[in-house]
């Protein structure tokens, strides 16, 4: 099995605490990690975790390549990755990331979003069986998802929020699964938001609310799905590498609730460790 990932990659400064900094004042975390993240990257780092072979067309940098190259190596995890960025002075977002240790929440600082310089590259669509793409670099991902569409290749979404061109690439999706606060322009509500993305006609659609039942869509029907409950030290990318999981198991059942199941528990498993990617470890 061979998926493509299209989107994001960051580099992540995580940093451990006892309890959220009020304002002016300086705090020292328990424990500090610096590791790739990004909802692509993750979402690739997962597909390939279970078995799959894995692409991520990117924006990375010389600046950060061979640490995300090691880093790779460390976990044992070979993806294929095509860096996009065509400014030698440009390289992947940073973001800050505070974790919550006495209840596992995660709480992102990222940087503007940022103009890039990026390559078009010829993609052989042929020889993978699923596209996961995240909003980011929409000049990219709208043509592959278009082109992965035309071919009868599945297109997975995720997103956080909504982005520029967004309602052009949903025209492309087939399985869209996004968390319950996510908000298309003008919804002031998630039955608005429900309501608007219902739609596209997407082949399912799902909505996640962290420890919360996902809400699932298909066929005009809604089903709610509840997550196992755990002891959570970790959350972060767990949304990351439940799509990721959704991919490997969807080209497995070919079944979009049975496939969002499988996937929610193995990002329930993640969410058991410290770092989005110790879980891997125990495969």
């Amino acid at each position: 099995m061979k998926g493509l990932f299209v989107g994001l990659t960051t580099l992540d400064l995580s940093y451990y605490i006892q309890s959220l900094p009020v304002e002016d004042s300086k705090s020292y975390s328990n424990k500090q990690v610096i590791i790739p993240g990004g909802m692509a990257m993750n979402a690739s780092i997962a597909f390939s975790s279970l078995g799959a072979d894995s692409s991520l067309i990117t924006i990375i940098g010389k600046r950060f390549r061979s640490f995300i190259d090691d880093y790779l190596e460390s976990i044992e995890q070979n993806i294929d990755i095509q860096d996009i960025v065509l400014s030698e002075s440009q390289s992947l977002p940073i973001a800050s990331i505070i974790i919550n240790i006495s209840n596992g929440s995660r709480t992102i600082f990222n940087p503007p979003l940022s103009n890039f310089s990026i390559s078009s590259p010829e993609i052989d669509l042929a020889e993978y069986e699923i596209v996961m793409v995240d909003g980011f670099y929409p000049e990219l991902a709208i043509p592959i998802a278009r082109n992965a569409k035309e071919h009868n290749i599945p297109v997975v979404m995720d997103s956080g929020s909504w982005k520029p061109q967004m309602d052009l690439l949903l025209k492309f999706v087939d399985y869209l699964i996004v968390p319950r606060s996510f908000r298309p322009p003008h919804s002031t509500s998630f039955e608005d938001a429900k309501s608007y993305l219902s739609s596209y006609g997407f082949k399912g659609l799902a909505f996640t609310d962290g420890a919360n039942h996902v809400l699932a869509c298909q066929n005009n029907t809604d089903y709610f799905i509840d997550p196992i409950k755990i002891t959570c030290k970790d959350s972060l990318a767990a949304g990351d590498i439940m799509h990721g999981a959704f991919c490997y198991h969807y080209l497995h059942d070919h079944n979009f609730l049975k496939s969002l199941e499988a996937a929610m528990l193995t990002a329930s498993e993640s969410c058991k460790y410290d770092g989005p990617h110790e879980w891997i470890k125990n495969l």
